[in-house]
């Protein structure tokens, strides 16, 4: 049905919950921007885990409420351009396997600086 949608913004829309893992099966994503809602819980690593995914450049979830640590599947996203995180209640510390990206693509700004539990 969205096979072809490249760009999913829904931004400062007030939504809530958590995020969907249905997102990682849409197979034309390119953008992914979530950013100022009252999304909640950990970024749902299957998200990031289909063979489509490895086309995502921007992935904006900032100012939202969610929690945990940065999915180690981001490091899958080779095309990845921008992670922006910052705004939330999560931990600051960049996954090693994300380390074959370059730092500069993560805002991580404000998160807290708690280990993930």
């Amino acid at each position: 049905l969205l096979r072809g949608l490249t760009s999913l913004d829904l931004t400062y829309n007030a939504l809530t919950g958590t995020i969907p893992t249905e997102i990682g099966a849409l197979p034309a994503i390119v953008q992914l921007k979530l950013e100022g809602n009252q999304l909640s819980g950990r970024i749902p690593y299957c998200v990031f885990h289909c063979a489509a995914a490895a086309q995502i450049e921007v992935v904006s979830l900032f100012d939202n409420q969610l929690t945990g640590a940065i999915p180690t599947e981001v490091g899958l996203l080779t095309q990845l351009k921008q992670f922006w995180s910052f705004g939330n209640r999560m931990n600051c510390t960049l996954p090693t396997e994300v380390a074959v990206l370059s730092p500069s693509l993560f805002d991580t700004d404000d998160c807290d600086e708690v280990q993930d539990q």
